[in-house]
């Protein structure tokens, strides 16, 4: 029977950035007169989640043209639409910050 390999030691974990929230600590550690870690960890997070109920939405369009249901299936393409929206927002925010602070190191 296959034995699982051990675990990292805990030293190890906490050094290495596990989250989006962790690598804007450590971005804006080296950083200075960046953005405070919470605003890129809050731009990053709402990124993700627009993304991903644009992705939801995709099902949802699929379920409500397989039910006939043209209403629905009109609801969910806007909310994609928007989601989408969010997100190149969202996107063009944090590209912006992160030159701002490109430009702040050199």
């Amino acid at each position: 029977m296959p034995t699982d390999p051990s675990p990292p030691e805990p030293d190890a974990i906490a050094r290495s950035p596990s989250n989006a929230r962790d690598v804007a600590r450590e971005l804006d550690a080296r950083i200075p007169g960046g953005p405070a870690p919470d605003e890129i960890f809050a731009v990053v997070s709402l990124l993700y989640h627009a993304l991903r109920g644009a992705t939801a939405c995709d099902r949802y369009v699929g379920d409500a043209l397989r039910a006939g249901d043209r209403e629905l299936e009109q609801f969910f393409r806007d909310c994609r639409a928007d989601a989408h929206a969010r997100a190149r927002r969202a996107e063009n925010l944090l590209i912006a910050r992160l030159i701002d602070q490109s430009a702040v190191t050199k």
